[in-house]
């Protein structure tokens, strides 16, 4: 992880969050240019994490934790998680597999206790994926009780617009 990263939590829209799991989209967001891809491509990369409010224009992460949420009505927050840790960054989605077909089964697991070693979560499930669950709820839980949270996307208001409209 090459990029600097500021506390806080940020929730974007669960297809962003799932776009942000693509290898170039996830190495860009560490900080890594060298990744074999164009330079275009790389900044095209770069603008949209800007533009979705995980990366500041300085190049700095907006918060070490990103949570993906869904819903037109209310804020239903999903199973998944981006977490940035000293040098790491890490992602977790829970729809894509099964533990049995997954390939990064040993890595997962190390992942999920990784974590626990940093929330002290009590887990009782003896499988990953119902430990990732715990987990999440966890995160959920400390996030929403938290007194901070980061806007996923800044909203700059025309201060003269909006004085005239109420005047």
């Amino acid at each position: 992880m090459r990029r600097e990263v500021q506390e806080g939590t940020i929730l974007i829209k669960e297809n962003n969050f799932t776009k942000v799991g693509g290898e170039p989209y996830l190495k860009t967001l560490a900080g890594l240019r060298e990744q074999g891809i164009s330079k275009s491509y790389y900044y095209y990369i770069l603008d949209w994490l800007r533009s979705s409010g995980m990366i500041t224009q300085e190049g700095r992460m907006r918060g070490n934790l990103i949570l993906p949420f869904s819903g037109e009505e209310g804020v239903k927050i999903v199973d998944g998680v981006v977490w940035a840790q000293e040098d790491k960054l890490r992602y977790v989605k829970l729809e894509w597999s099964t533990c049995d077909d997954c390939r990064l089964l040993p890595t997962c697991i190390y992942f999920a206790k990784d974590l626990n070693r940093k929330l002290r979560v009590p887990l009782r499930s003896e499988y990953p994926r119902g430990a990732w669950r715990e987990l999440l709820r966890e995160l959920k839980a400390r996030v929403f009780t938290s007194s901070y949270m980061i806007a996923p996307r800044v909203i700059k208001v025309d201060y003269d617009k909006l004085l005239k409209f109420q005047s």
